[in-house]
């Protein structure tokens, strides 16, 4: 188990910054995205948006279950629902299904911030919980800032459906840091 909060943070931080990247991913191919499905710009905008709506859904509950789970737990699972609808998604052939895996995506957003932020005021009860909450508000500008420049050439050199499996290998390998680092 990590002991230093500090280091604890940066493994929350990375993966807030995934979530983010997963979020995202679609918006510097999506003109790709609609070739390969043969469906309208419209509907790869109901891909995008669709992530957002868990989030809307599942935020104000997220509060319940952050505190019948515990803010660890829930961050496992967050990071296990982003790994299932990466997978999923890099092996949909149709919209529906890609839809539906985006929406499974969509349930780590819906909660990433707050479980953020009980974890941070836990760990930083006694001192420096500002400094940790003003990077922890920096992780969706951080991912966004990496998905605009560096998805569509890894898409172009490793085609479309590596984006969702990159992210998978991401979500993954967080996963099994916070299962076994975090207490």
């Amino acid at each position: 188990m990590l002991r230093n909060r500090w280091v604890k943070f940066l493994l929350l931080y990375l993966g807030g910054v995934v979530v983010s990247l997963s979020q995202l991913k679609l918006v510097p191919i999506q003109n790709e995205l609609g070739a390969d499905l043969a469906i309208s710009i419209s509907m790869v905008s109901w891909l995008m948006s669709i992530f957002t709506v868990s989030g809307i859904f599942l935020a104000i509950p997220g509060g319940a279950f952050v505190t019948r789970f515990g803010p660890k737990k829930l961050l496992v699972g967050l990071m296990g629902c982003l790994a299932i609808g990466n997978i999923w998604g890099a092996f949909s052939k149709s919209f529906w299904s890609l839809l539906i895996s985006r929406a499974i995506e969509g349930i780590s957003f819906s909660m990433i911030i707050m479980v953020g932020i009980v974890l941070i005021n836990f760990w930083f009860k006694d001192s420096s919980s500002g400094i940790a909450t003003g990077i922890w508000g920096t992780f969706s500008a951080l991912g966004s800032m990496l998905a605009m420049n560096l998805f569509k050439p890894l898409a172009k050199t490793y085609g479309l459906r590596s984006l969702w499996l990159i992210i998978a290998v991401l979500s993954v390998i967080f996963f099994m840091f916070v299962s076994f680092s975090i207490r």
